[in-house]
């Protein structure tokens, strides 16, 4: 939306589709951020994401997910 103020971030929970939101850089001050390999698979709440050489994958129970990477975003 106009005047909104954020950068695309995209959520995804147990069950359910993902969803693009918009994530000012303020939120991540409090956040416990660690970064993962290619080859890493991490998982919580019901999701896991698999990071490869240049794409992150996430699906939850539902079988809903996404892929991102090489400047892509594909929700399934």
């Amino acid at each position: 939306p106009q005047g909104a103020v954020g950068d695309p971030f995209v959520t995804i929970g147990r069950h359910g589709k993902p969803k693009v939101v918009l994530v000012s850089q303020n939120e991540f001050e409090t956040s416990k951020l660690s970064t993962l390999k290619p080859g890493a698979t991490w998982s919580n709440v019901g999701v896991t994401c698999k990071v490869s050489s240049k794409t992150v994958t996430c699906k939850n129970a539902s079988k809903h997910g996404f892929t991102i990477g090489n400047g892509k975003y594909k929700p399934f």
